[in-house]
């Protein structure tokens, strides 16, 4: 468990299958990321997944935990592809509900996880890729020490356009990040 001033980050348990199903069915968060009606899966499905993703060793090459308010999901951040060769991890993160988004939730869950990833997995660049219109995404990596690296150009589909999009790279490096104070 992370424990940060207004929010904690803390590990899947198999009863969060019911929320990210809410989630990830909700238009409201997933439209962002080019999914309008959400993934459209079933919550049998995400039991599974959290089941699996609940016994994984504590540093699998993917991790997802919750971030919460007061022990009320607000919600998620992982890691994956993480490559321990070169040193190089790529995160994601999602605020679930509107009313939980613009209140510095997101960016202080945000700079907890990056002295996570950087002191627990001893990475030196931590990766991104977003959609080129979520520019409150943009802003907030920006803000955290985020540089945009390039585009990959039409690499992600976009229902919402019913179009192929470039994606937005971003990364952080070890000797960049200044820390982020949690007390």
């Amino acid at each position: 468990m992370i424990q940060g001033k207004r929010v904690t980050i803390r590990p899947l348990e198999p009863e969060d299958a019911a929320i990210l199903t809410k989630w990830w069915n909700s238009h409201e968060t997933m439209s962002h990321a080019g999914f309008p009606c959400g993934l459209m899966r079933s919550l049998a499905s995400i039991e599974e997944e959290v089941l699996a993703e609940c016994k994984k060793a504590t540093y699998a090459d993917r991790r997802r935990m919750l971030i919460c308010q007061e022990d009320r999901p607000i919600g998620e951040i992982s890691y994956s592809s993480w490559d321990r060769r070169n040193r190089s991890v790529e995160f994601g993160i999602k605020i679930a509900r509107e009313e939980d988004r613009g209140k510095g939730l997101g960016s202080e869950a945000l700079g907890l996880w990056i002295n996570y990833l950087f002191a627990t997995l001893a990475v030196d660049r931590i990766h991104l890729s977003t959609m080129p219109d979520n520019l409150p995404a943009h802003a907030l990596y920006r803000k955290l020490g985020f540089r945009e690296y390039g585009r990959a150009r039409k690499a992600y589909f976009d229902a919402r356009a019913n179009d192929y999009v470039d994606m937005v790279l971003m990364d952080l490096l070890r000797e960049e990040w200044t820390g982020y104070d949690i007390l």
